[in-house]
């Protein structure tokens, strides 16, 4: 298991350091800990929940405090031999401040779509639409019969970067259509659509 710790931290991201900065909180245990472009820190728990983190000016911020350093490591490594221990992560400390009332970052994380199928068939779409997409991927049953009903494939290697703009804007227009039909359940039409989108970018 991961652990992720934060040192090496200032209030103001814009200040001069000429001295080692605070030491920040511990993090974990974690399955996987994902950075996507340097800006949105992924921390994945055993249960498929999922911590957030931000970077402002390539700092984590996090409870007031913007930190230029940041480790990952595991508990038999490193915890226990330096006397620390892990703290509770609170979702309300990692949100972004807001500057004149606009927000210093982006308060949502890029885009996941993931799609499930079974038996050859779509059973299930999950998404965080409307955004930026940048990820997606398919948990397919039918090749891999031991996955958990609720596994989400937010590691690294389980995600995959959608390879261009038109198929990008093409596949979110589909998923925003899967969650405006979600409610009355006309789902069939609109999440064959975005299969075979997703079929087409996994065989391009």
């Amino acid at each position: 298991m991961l652990y992720l710790r934060l040192f090496h931290g200032r209030k103001d991201p814009a200040q001069e350091m000429d001295d080692w900065g605070a030491d920040g909180p511990i993090f974990g245990p974690y399955r996987f800990i994902h950075t996507t472009y340097g800006a949105h820190v992924t921390l994945g728990l055993d249960n498929g929940e999922m911590h957030d983190l931000y970077t402002v000016e390539s700092m984590i911020y996090y409870d007031g405090v913007y930190y230029g350093d940041w480790s990952v490591f595991t508990e038999e490594t490193s915890l226990k031999e330096a006397g620390f221990s892990a703290q509770p992560y609170d979702g309300q400390k990692a949100k972004l401040p807001e500057k004149d009332g606009v927000s210093t970052g982006k308060k949502n994380p890029p885009v996941k779509i993931v799609v499930y199928v079974m038996g050859g068939l779509c059973q299930d779409v999950k998404t965080n639409l409307p955004d930026d997409s940048c990820e997606y991927a398919i948990v397919d049953y039918d090749n891999e019969p031991g996955l958990p009903d609720n596994h989400v494939p937010y590691a690294a290697e389980d995600m995959k970067t959608l390879p261009s703009i038109p198929v990008l804007l093409e596949l979110a227009d589909a998923a925003k259509n899967v969650v405006r039909n979600w409610e009355s359940g006309d789902l069939a039409g609109p999440v064959r659509r975005m299969a075979e989108i997703l079929d087409r970018i996994e065989h391009a």
